[in-house]
């Protein structure tokens, strides 16, 4: 029996003031690049306009996760070696990390250092399989997959409730949220994730992503991004246990949404996953590192 029924909880989240944002200039960056007439200055301009977010972009730039040779030290110099899409899609991380930040403890039932561990697994683990395959664009999988369960903040922060019941259920039947959810939430995270995307006017094919990422389907916005992210989260199930995924286990991943040639690729990397995975998860834990600041933390302990 639900805890709450779909009308109440859209009515909770309509309602909600605090509601996590993103910041005014990671919209108007969105919304500039879907400007053909946008110019490298004029990108750089706005981006400079927040001090944070330069910050955090060229940190995130000159770190081994982009393997950039010689070091950035400017934010056009940035837009110009990365791309626009890559420059949105590393601002766009960075404001979703800070805007859905949960201290541990928040919710005693919900590690968010666990949270976080996984979504950057799944990130790093879309981007290598789309490097592999060349079927989408890694940048654009890496923030799919960064974001694909960002629906689980929503629930943690603002039906705690409901959040505890859902775990108690996941280590008593040792399975995954998603498994146990339907049965206690009628909007389940994929959902929640998907309205809050929309919220922040992120592009349509990461909004549909997010919604499908468990049940791919060819009339998805772009579905071989969303089934990029969805096997990524399958092969980062098998491998890495968390609070939030107790049980390591073999999935049949769904492949049939994509172009055929994808499909073979896909499926191919799902049966090599134990040859390549560990290679993966060392550039997994240095993400982990930017994102969870867990070397800076340690230098202050």
């Amino acid at each position: 029996m639900y805890i709450m029924d779909a009308e109440t909880i859209l009515k909770k989240l309509c309602t909600i003031k605090d509601l996590p944002t993103l910041p005014v200039i990671t919209l108007e960056i969105n919304r500039m690049l879907a400007n053909d007439s946008t110019t490298v200055e004029l990108l750089s301009k706005t981006i400079e306009k927040d001090q944070a977010i330069v910050s955090k972009l060229l940190k995130l730039v000159n770190s081994a996760f982009f393997g950039v040779r010689s070091k950035v030290t400017s934010v056009p110099e940035a837009v110009v070696r990365l791309g626009f899409n890559s420059v949105r899609n590393v601002v766009v991380s960075v404001s979703v990390f800070e805007a859905l930040i949960l201290e541990d403890g928040e919710n005693m039932d919900f590690s968010i250092e666990d949270f976080w561990i996984h979504s950057v697994a799944v990130a790093m683990t879309s981007r290598y399989i789309s490097e592999e395959t060349k079927i989408q664009d890694p940048d654009d999988c890496f923030v799919a997959g960064l974001l694909h369960d960002i629906g689980l903040i929503i629930i943690a922060r603002y039906f705690p409730e409901v959040l505890v019941r859902m775990l108690q259920e996941v280590r008593e039947k040792r399975v995954s949220i998603y498994d146990v959810e339907s049965d206690i939430i009628p909007l389940r995270h994929n959902k929640l994730g998907e309205i809050l995307a929309k919220k922040w006017q992120l592009p349509a094919s990461i909004c549909d992503t997010l919604r499908y990422h468990h049940t791919p389907f060819k009339g998805a916005v772009n579905p071989e991004l969303v089934t990029v992210v969805h096997l990524g989260d399958i092969i980062v199930r098998r491998f890495l246990a968390t609070s939030i995924n107790p049980v390591k286990r073999v999935i049949k991943p769904v492949l049939t949404s994509v172009r055929t040639a994808s499909e073979k690729k896909l499926e191919q990397l799902n049966r090599s996953a134990e040859d390549w995975f560990p290679g993966v998860h060392e550039n997994i834990r240095e993400a982990c590192d930017f994102f969870l600041n867990k070397k800076e933390q340690g230098q202050h302990e």
